[in-house]
Formats: structure tokens, sequence, C-alpha cells
């Protein structure tokens, strides 16, 4: 077995892209994740000519971001740090490094993560229009509970307010639509 064959298709790229960017003058440096840090680029480099970069190694197809790097590359793009991504040691792909940051051209809409405080505060909104419209007694209302609260086999059945019985009526109409049907079946 040789040496390329117990690593990643990454892993084996980033080797050989380092090796290319060293002789062409750059100081690479491998940066490691740990618990401190993670979802940094895979290598950081500098070059006297064209200073510093961020390199980000991909394989060509089938790639994907870490949830860290999902988080953290818009989080640098704000502050105004580069990240370009390369997938191979060739001269086409060393091009990308004297142009603009390129990592966007890699992201896809399954890389955004939701916008957690959004939800909670559209939640919030929600509750407010539903105590609004209980107060009014504009038919029933039904009130959220935590997952954590749900019975353990799943099934949730609906319960009306005080304002209701679950039927859009009210408690009244349901009683007084009871003792029709009563009185014309008696």
């Amino acid at each position: 077995m040789s040496r390329d064959d117990d690593h990643t298709p990454e892993l084996k790229i980033q080797r050989k892209l380092v090796k290319f960017l060293r002789e062409r003058g750059w100081h690479v440096e491998y940066m490691l994740a740990n618990g401190f840090q993670c979802g940094i680029p895979d290598l950081y480099c500098f070059h006297k000519k064209y200073g510093p970069r961020w390199v980000e190694v991909k394989r060509p197809e089938g790639y994907s971001f870490t949830d860290r790097q999902r988080r953290k590359f818009p989080e640098w793009e704000r502050a105004g740090i580069g990240i370009w991504i390369l997938t191979a040691a060739t001269d086409d792909q060393y091009k990308f490094l004297f142009g603009p940051p390129n990592w966007r051209m890699f992201w896809k809409p399954s890389h955004e993560l939701p916008n957690v405080d959004a939800m909670i505060a559209e939640l919030v909104e929600e509750e407010k229009r539903m105590k609004a419209s209980e107060a009014e007694g504009k038919g029933p209302q039904y009130k959220l509970v935590p997952v954590s609260a749900l019975p353990a086999d799943g099934q949730v059945a609906a319960t009306p307010t005080a304002h209701g019985n679950g039927n859009g009526k009210g408690a009244d109409a349901t009683s007084s639509e009871t003792r029709q049907s009563e009185n014309q079946d008696g």
C-alpha cells in the first residue's frame, strides 16, 4: 500500500497542494482543528509578494462543509477575511489565489444554517397573535407545548381552551347543536 492509499481524498490533495505552493515561494502552515478552534480553513499560506491566503482544500466533487465552517466562513467574510478553496495542485487552481476569495462558488443553499433567532421571534409573535385572538373570543385557541411534554406514544389530541371545544363554534354552539340533534332523535 502506498502512502497515499491510507488517507482521505482531501488529504491527498492537500499534501500535493502544499508541495505545489512551497515550490512557488509560499510559506504554508497546516491548521489543525481541536476543541478550541474548529471551522478554520485547512491551510494558512503567505507569500512575500502576494500576502496571506486562508485556503480550504476540497474534493472537486462530493465536497461538503462542516457545521463549524458553515458558521465561521460567513463570519470571516463579514469581517473582511478571505477564504480560497482549491481542489487540486494545478496551475488552473493556483490562479484562483490571485482573484477574489472564491469559497462562495462552492456554497450551496443546503449549506445555509437556519436563523434560530428569527425562528424564535416568529414563534413569539405567533403566540402573541394567538393570545390576542383568544382574548377577543375568536374561536378555539390551542396552546403550544414543548416537545418534551408530548406523550411517549406521539399521539396528541387537540385540547380546546375555555373559548371553544375544537369545532370552531364555541362551547354554547355545540351544546345547542347537541340539544337540537337530541330533540330530533327523541
